[in-house]
């Protein structure tokens, strides 16, 4: 776990065939949603156009600035030792001006652990729970 400007991150792997990119995420304990990523992710790491999409949206971030996503199916997520599949993920369109870090983790994958942040330590505790599997 790392701290940026006073929010928790944790590395994560996006797995899309053989390939899998590793990225800082977020804990967005205010969002309902389940993962993001920046354009500038998705592009870096060629995810554009290579998952099944399931449609588009528009958010608002807690900045008040709205932005368009994809809404895609990613084969697969890994937390730590843990995999999740077949999971909806959101590429924003375009990454809204001075905004850094914009991958995210939301409330329907943070739901699936019970989770104790050791701040002191820099550290996350992550154990799954009954809606580890759970339909998303």
């Amino acid at each position: 776990m790392k701290m940026i400007a006073g929010i928790p991150y944790i590395k994560c792997k996006v797995v899309v065939g053989e390939k899998e990119s590793e990225g800082w995420f977020d804990l967005d304990t205010g969002s309902d949603g389940t993962l993001s990523i920046s354009q500038k992710f998705a592009t870096e790491n060629q995810l554009n156009g290579v998952m099944a999409k399931l449609g588009t949206s528009t958010s608002k971030g807690s900045a008040g600035v709205p932005f368009t996503m994809q809404k895609v199916l990613l084969p697969k997520l890994k937390i730590g030792n843990y995999e999740l599949y077949q999971v909806p993920m959101h590429i924003n369109d375009m990454d809204p001006k001075g905004m850094e870090h914009q991958e995210n983790i939301g409330n329907k994958l943070l739901k699936r652990f019970n989770s104790v942040i050791d701040f002191k330590n820099h550290s996350i505790y992550l154990k799954p729970n009954r809606l580890i599997y759970s339909h998303m």
